[in-house]
């Protein structure tokens, strides 16, 4: 068990080629620019398998992340996204694969697939009864995944029920497959 104590991220990896399974990680802060459970920042081909995350902002989050696989996790009760896949001031993330997870009573959105964060898989995973809310522009969300401006997505095999607002959400995004 790895425990923020309510402060700043729990782990964050910078390294890539890094596996990281089998931790319960939660009580991440409360800001939203650096409050996940597991973060990747700039890395490639890192695998987040067989983790648990509670009590964060976000469960997992990629930023300027590519060719990573996140599979067989539980996330659970993130006050924004259960998996944010993002950018910063280094690049969006893309090429990703979020495989067999499941996820619960995420604030905002189940899965997020942020700004020019393309070629993403969303397989198979469980996401369930997102609680809804209005994000930082006051536009309400609660979807199990919501792609915005994400591009060439492919987005099969899920099982998304009980969320706030819709099953998938695009806004701005296109080429993307869903099945």
């Amino acid at each position: 068990i790895i425990d923020g104590g309510g402060t700043g991220p729990v782990v964050t990896i910078v390294a890539s080629g890094t596996s990281f399974s089998g931790f319960t990680v939660r009580n991440a802060g409360t800001n939203p620019a650096a409050s996940a459970s597991i973060g990747l920042m700039d890395v490639t081909n890192c695998t987040i398998q067989g983790n648990t995350t509670s009590d964060n902002l976000f469960g997992i989050a990629l930023q300027n992340a590519d060719t990573n696989t996140i599979r067989e996790n539980t996330i659970s009760g993130s006050g924004l996204y259960g998996i944010y896949v993002g950018y910063n001031a280094n690049g969006a993330s893309t090429g990703n694969t979020i495989d067999d997870n499941t996820i619960t009573a995420s604030g905002l959105d189940g899965i997020y697939l942020d700004k020019d964060s393309h070629s993403n898989s969303v397989i198979n995973n469980d996401i369930l009864n997102t609680v809804g809310g209005l994000n930082v522009d006051g536009y309400p969300e609660g979807n199990g995944i919501y792609l915005w401006k994400a591009a060439s997505a492919t987005i099969t095999g899920n099982t998304i029920s009980g969320n706030a607002r819709y099953g998938i959400e695009m806004m701005g995004s296109a080429n993307n497959t869903i099945t």
